[in-house]
């Protein structure tokens, strides 16, 4: 019933929204709005839904098997950040020159990579290129509706227990774009599966094909936790005490990973991309507890935290199947 009356009171705006992307899409399909193509190939990596798919793992796999083929530069628009226009990292630039998750990406690659921030992808990848002309790959987060830019490859994330297929437009669902867009991807990639093998493979394969939907390149991904780590290095022994604090899309997810290893004294809850401030340590009386966050929220909290040293990040990995298969073709791709 609440999702009928969802339906219901949410259906006109939908409509209204709808027609402004229906316009917009057309407009680059039928090049009246162009996109500008750069000679080094560009990888997107994107998604139809409004967040919470793994982007930023998936940049982050993508930068750990390409980087020794490849000079890759990776793009973001640096979401939350207090600083404005293009900004190119280094080893001054803070959390807030380029937002928490490109400051994570940064932190974790440094040299490897050329990272930038820009809302402006066209602008920033020709200030990259101007300033490292031997970059021969760009990864280009968060922008398969970022069309100004012509992409070599588009890799698609998309929720395996929430596919884009089964999800309605904004605001009754939570789609940003038209299911059919996802056209447009190269690769098709359903995230966060319990287990990335063949029979989930198989599963969300014949679930798009039952909804009347195909694609030759489809994936499956899943997350692997590994052991806490603070900022010294040290790994928190299994069955501690601990506050578990996350600011992600979907937090639950994160706080069953901790329950499952550790004694959770407190379960602190924050929106995608939140803001620590100074005195939150006080103000929830954990100054004094462990604390275990994941990556994306583990520098914002070690920047105000009166023991910083009592501070966890939880790593991630992800894993792809068929991996060789997607590793092979994606290089295929790049190339071609």
């Amino acid at each position: 019933m609440a999702n009928v009356f969802r339906m219901f009171l949410f259906s006109p705006i939908a409509v209204v929204y709808g027609f402004i992307i229906w316009i917009r899409n057309q407009l680059f399909d039928f090049k009246i709005l162009k996109q500008k193509e750069f000679s080094p190939p560009v990888v997107v990596i994107g998604n139809l839904e409004m967040g919470g798919s793994g982007k930023t793992p998936m940049s982050d796999y993508l930068i750990d098997k390409l980087n020794h083929s490849y000079e890759i530069a990776y793009i973001s628009r640096g979401y939350k950040r207090k600083s404005n226009g293009f900004v190119l990292a280094t080893n001054q630039s803070g959390l807030y020159d380029l937002g928490d998750e490109a400051y994570m990406i940064f932190k974790k690659w440094g040299e490897k990579i050329v990272l930038a921030v820009d809302s402006d992808r066209r602008r920033a990848i020709s200030k990259v290129l101007e300033a490292h002309p031997e970059i021969n790959l760009i990864l280009l987060d968060d922008a398969m509706q970022h069309r100004w830019v012509k992409p070599r490859v588009v890799i698609q994330l998309s929720t395996f227990y929430k596919p884009f297929f089964n999800n309605y437009l904004f605001p009754i669902g939570t789609l940003r774009d038209f299911a059919m867009e996802f056209k447009r991807s190269d690769f098709l990639i359903f995230t966060k599966s319990l287990s990335a093998d063949q029979e989930n493979l198989d599963k969300i394969s014949a679930e798009m094909f039952a909804s009347g939907l195909f694609h030759p390149f489809i994936f499956v991904s899943d997350i692997q936790y590994l052991k806490p780590v603070n900022c010294n290095g040290k790994i928190l022994t299994e069955g501690e005490k601990v506050v578990a604090i996350s600011g992600l899309a979907k937090n639950e997810i994160f706080f069953q990973q901790v329950k499952n290893e550790f004694s959770v004294l407190k379960y602190i809850s924050k929106p995608d991309h939140y803001r620590y401030l100074p005195g939150f340590f006080e103000m929830e009386n954990i100054a004094e507890a462990n604390i275990i966050c994941p990556e994306k929220d583990f520098y914002k909290l070690i920047a105000i935290a009166p023991k910083p040293e009592r501070i966890y990040y939880l790593p991630i990995s992800i894993q792809i199947f068929p991996e060789q298969k997607f590793i092979s073709q994606l290089d295929e791709a790049i190339r071609n």
